[in-house]
C-alpha cells in the first residue's frame, strides 16, 4: 500500500490537483485523531489536514455512534474497544499509513441531531472529495466482519510439482470496472449501497478491502495485491471514474450524458431509507452544479435540459409493485423506486416549449429535496384511447406474421400512430409492463424524437392530479407508426442475414423510407393543436 502511495503522490498530476474542489472548503467540522494512544473527537480543527474516510456497511448489528448524550465524553476518548471490528481496522489503517485523522460518519456526526446531521450532509461531497483516501470495507455486510481477511486457500500460491522456483494459483476473482457489472451475490456488499455510490465516485483515491486482496484504485491506475486486477487509465471508462474526469472539458451534452449515466447506476443501488434517494447523490449533484452554475437542480433533474430530461424510463420493468415517493415531484425520476435510465438521444420537438418552471428548495438545492414544485409545458396532448397497440416487432416481422406491405406516405395520418413502448412508472400486478391502452386513461404528452435510430418519438403519459388542474406523470411512451416499425425492423433483420442472395427493399431504400416516414409523423406532432399542462 505505501508503494502504490508514493507513485500516486509522485508522479500522478491528476491525483495531486483535482478540480471544483470548494476553495472555501477547510476540513470536515469533525476528525477523529488517531495521533495518541488514545483515540479523540476533535471539532472545528480549522487547518487543511491530511484525513481518510471510511466508506462502509452499516447492517443491522448495533455500532458505537456520536449522539448528543455521548459528543461530551467523546471529546475526551473514544473507547477503541467499543468500536466495531470495521472501525478498529481502519484506525489501524491509518496508523500503519501515517494518517492520522479519520472521517466515520456514525462517529463524525450526531446522530440524534437532525439539524446537525442536514448540515453535514449538504457537505458530503466536501468531505470525501478533499480526503486523502477513502478505506472501503468492500467485502464487509457489517461492522463485525472489518475491513481484513485471509486470502481462501485455493488463491494461495503454491510450488508447481517438478520446479524449484515456478508458483502457480488460481486467479483471483476480477474487480468489477464498471457499476452496472455489480451482481448481488455478496462479494462486495458494500457496492451495492446507494449511499457507497458518491463516496467511490467522489474520493481521489480509494483502497478496497476485498475477499481475496486490497485493491488501489486512483485516477491513474487500479493496482491490486496478485497484479491480476491491475489496470491503466487513459481512457476513462472504471469503475472508480470520478465525475472529475468526464464534467468541465467536455460539451455540455457529454455532461448531461454523465449525469444520466451516474442515475442510471445510482438508482439501481439499494438504500435503507428511500426519503434518502436525492440526499445520497447530493454530493454528486453539488459537483455538477459547479460545473454549471447557470443551471437549476430540481428534485434529480437539470432546468436547462427541460423538457428532455423528463424522458425517464423504470428499466428492468420491476418484478413487485413500487408505490411512489409522495416527497418528491412525479416528473422526477426520484418519485419512483426502481431502476431508471435515459434511452437513446432525444431532439425535441419544435412545438414543445417550457413556459414556467416553479420550485421552493427545501434546504440546499443539491440536496434535491423541495417543498412545492411545478413545470408548466406548452405541448400537444393526444388522449390515450387516440393511440394504437402496435403489432410490429422484431420477431413478428421475421416469422412473417405482420403485413409487411409499406403505406404509402401521403396516407399516413395522426390517428394511425400507435405506441411501440409502454413502461409504467409504478407497475402493478394489475397492469402488464407494456399493456396499452391502460385503463388510468390521461393524455401522452410527446416530447422528442430519437435521433439515432430515427424511429421512435417519445413522450411521457400523464392523469390528472385528484383535485387539482394539474397532472401526474405516469408512464413513458414510445411512439411510431407500423410502416415506420416495419421499415427500420425490415432494414435490421436484412442486415443480419448472412447469405448473398438479393433482397427487396435494400438497405438504402430502407434508409430512406425510414427517413421519409420519420419527418412525416415529425410534422403531423408539430402540426398538431398545443395546450398548457401543468405537471406536479
Amino acid at each position: 500500500m505505501q508503494s502504490w502511495i508514493k507513485e500516486c503522490v509522485g508522479t500522478h498530476e491528476g491525483c495531486r490537483q483535482i478540480p471544483y474542489q470548494s476553495n472555501s472548503f477547510i476540513c470536515p467540522k469533525r476528525l477523529l485523531d488517531l495521533s495518541n494512544e488514545k483515540l479523540v473527537l476533535r471539532e472545528d480543527l480549522g487547518q487543511k489536514l491530511r484525513y481518510a474516510c471510511l466508506s462502509h456497511c452499516w447492517g443491522k448489528i448495533k455500532i458505537v455512534k456520536t449522539t448528543t448524550q455521548t459528543i461530551g465524553s467523546f471529546r475526551t476518548e473514544v473507547p477503541l474497544d467499543q468500536l466495531s471490528k470495521t472501525f478498529r481496522d481502519a484506525v489501524d489503517i491509518c496508523r500503519s499509513l501515517g494518517i492520522i485523522h479519520l472521517w466515520i460518519d456514525s462517529l463524525c456526526i450526531i446522530q440524534d441531531s437532525p439539524e446537525d446531521w442536514r448540515e453535514q450532509a449538504a457537505q458530503m461531497a466536501d468531505v470525501y472529495q478533499h480526503s486523502f483516501l477513502t478505506i472501503a470495507a468492500t467485502k464487509s455486510h457489517d461492522g463485525s466482519q472489518g475491513c481484513f481477511s485471509e486470502t481462501s486457500h485455493q488463491y494461495v500460491a503454491k510450488l508447481l510439482p517438478g520446479y524449484q522456483d515456478i508458483y502457480v494459483r488460481q486467479q483471483v476473482p476480477l474487480f468489477p470496472d464498471h457499476w452496472t457489472q455489480l451482481d448481488n451475490n455478496g462479494s462486495y456488499p458494500l457496492l451495492n449501497r446507494a449511499w457507497i455510490y458518491q463516496e467511490m465516485r467522489l474520493s481521489p483515491r480509494v483502497l478496497h478491502f476485498c475477499n481475496e486482496e486490497v485493491i488501489w484504485v486512483c485516477q491513474a491506475f487500479q493496482r491490486s495485491e496478485s497484479g491480476g486486477n491491475d489496470q491503466d487509465y487513459n481512457d476513462g471508462k472504471r469503475f472508480k471514474l470520478t465525475l472529475f474526469t468526464c464534467l468541465g472539458e467536455t460539451p455540455r451534452e457529454k455532461d448531461q450524458l454523465a449525469w444520466h449515466r451516474s442515475v442510471q447506476e445510482y438508482s439501481r443501488l439499494n438504500l435503507t431509507y428511500e426519503s434518502d434517494k436525492t440526499i445520497a447523490l447530493a454530493g454528486v449533484a453539488q459537483l455538477m452544479q459547479q460545473t454549471r452554475p447557470d443551471d437549476k437542480y430540481l428534485a434529480g433533474i437539470w432546468e436547462k435540459y427541460l423538457p428532455l430530461d423528463l424522458l425517464w424510463m423504470v428499466w428492468p420493468t420491476p418484478k413487485v409493485s413500487k408505490t411512489r415517493l409522495a416527497r418528491y415531484p412525479s416528473w422526477s425520476w426520484a418519485s419512483v423506486t426502481s431502476q431508471v435510465m435515459w434511452d437513446g438521444n432525444w431532439s425535441q420537438l419544435r412545438s414543445v416549449a417550457v413556459r414556467e418552471v416553479r420550485y421552493t428548495p427545501d434546504g440546499p438545492s443539491h440536496m434535491g429535496n423541495c417543498s412545492a414544485s411545478s413545470i408548466t409545458l406548452q405541448a400537444p396532448l393526444i388522449h390515450v384511447k387516440s393511440l394504437l397497440s402496435t403489432h410490429v416487432t422484431p420477431m413478428n416481422v421475421w416469422n412473417g406474421k405482420v403485413n409487411n406491405t409499406i403505406k404509402p406516405l401521403e396516407d399516413i395520418r395522426v390517428e394511425d400512430l400507435c405506441v411501440n413502448d409502454y413502461k409504467p412508472d409504478s407497475p402493478s400486478d394489475k397492469s402488464a409492463p407494456t399493456g396499452w391502452p391502460p385503463a388510468i386513461g390521461g393524455f401522452v404528452v410527446p416530447l422528442g424524437v430519437n435521433v439515432e435510430d430515427s424511429f421512435t418519438f417519445c413522450g411521457i403519459h400523464v392523469i390528472q392530479k385528484m383535485g387539482s388542474d394539474g397532472y401526474e406523470r405516469v408512464g413513458h411512451v414510445g411512439i411510431s407508426h407500423d410502416t415506420l416499425l416495419m421499415s427500420n425492423y425490415t432494414k435490421f433483420l436484412n442486415q443480419l442475414k448472412k447469405d448473398d442472395s438479393p433482397r427487396e427493399p435494400t438497405i438504402e431504400t430502407l434508409e430512406s423510407t425510414s427517413r421519409a416516414y420519420t419527418h412525416r409523423i415529425k410534422g403531423l406532432l408539430e402540426g398538431l393543436q398545443v395546450s398548457e399542462i401543468v405537471l406536479v
